[in-house]
This record gives C-alpha cells, sequence and structure tokens, in this order.
C-alpha cells in the first residue's frame, strides 16, 4: 500500500492571519516565578545559621637550641612532636556482637530446622549476625566508640 504525505508550504498565504513570532506572558506566570523564587531566597538567608568554630591551636613543646655566635656545625634538635592519641584496640561491641550472634544462630538454626539443618544454620547465622551487630553497636554509640 503506499504511504500518502503532506507537507505544509514554506510561503505564507496571503490573506492568513499569521501567529504571533514572540509570545507574551498573558498570565503573569514569570512576575510570579521571579517573585517567588525571591522570596525562597529571603526565608534562606533567614533560616540560614552559620557556626564559627576556631580551630585548636596545635600544642608544641618549647625546644632551646644552643645559640652560636662561630660558623660551627649545631645539631639538629628533634622536635618534640605531639603525643599520639590512643587507639582502641580490639574488636568493637558490634563486631563481638555479630560473630557471637552468627554462631548461635547458626546452631539454634540448625536444631530447630530438622528437615535441613545447613539451610537452617544459614539462616539462623544470618539472622544471629544482624541482630547481634545491632545490639553491640547500640552498645558502642553509648561509650562513644562511634
Amino acid at each position: 500500500m503506499p504511504a500518502l504525505m503532506a507537507a505544509c508550504a514554506d510561503t505564507p498565504r496571503i490573506g492568513a492571519p499569521q501567529s504571533a513570532a514572540i509570545t507574551t506572558d498573558t498570565a503573569g506566570l514569570a512576575e510570579f516565578h521571579a517573585w517567588k523564587y525571591g522570596k525562597a531566597m529571603e526565608d534562606t538567608k533567614a533560616n540560614t545559621v552559620y557556626i564559627v568554630r576556631e580551630r585548636p591551636k596545635p600544642r608544641r613543646a618549647a625546644v632551646s637550641q644552643p645559640v652560636s655566635s662561630s660558623h660551627e656545625a649545631v645539631e639538629d634538635v628533634p622536635v618534640a612532636s605531639q603525643p599520639e592519641q590512643s587507639q582502641k584496640k580490639g574488636w568493637s561491641k558490634a563486631a563481638k556482637g555479630a560473630a557471637i550472634g552468627a554462631g548461635s544462630g547458626a546452631v539454634l538454626g540448625a536444631v530447630i530446622h530438622k528437615r535441613n539443618p545447613v539451610v537452617g544454620g544459614v539462616v539462623g547465622g544470618a539472622v544471629g549476625a544482624g541482630v547481634g551487630f545491632g545490639i553491640g553497636r547500640h552498645m558502642d554509640k553509648k561509650d562513644g566508640r562511634y
């Protein structure tokens, strides 16, 4: 079946009404959007709170160096470094809880699911690890670890 196609001519007809090339804002939406944007910017500036924090100055130990008037070599005196903060070592309570929960959940899951103890162990281990991690994470937050 042949397809029929039609196109309009590039030249305008004489006497036909032509659409305006520039559209005008008859509803006043441009003014409304400008007002709305300005109002939003005012509200953001009014509700903005700036917190200024001073950076702690690094502590440096006073080191006296010998003053020599001659051109002799002066030994380098090591500058005392800042004391290192003690890092918390070992397992977090969240990690301990996840490990204990996974082990006990796997054992309980295998015992409870008698038809297929492997599936019961896997499911129990996953559930136990999640619960143990949640409890341990809560305890870590109370202690201030996180």
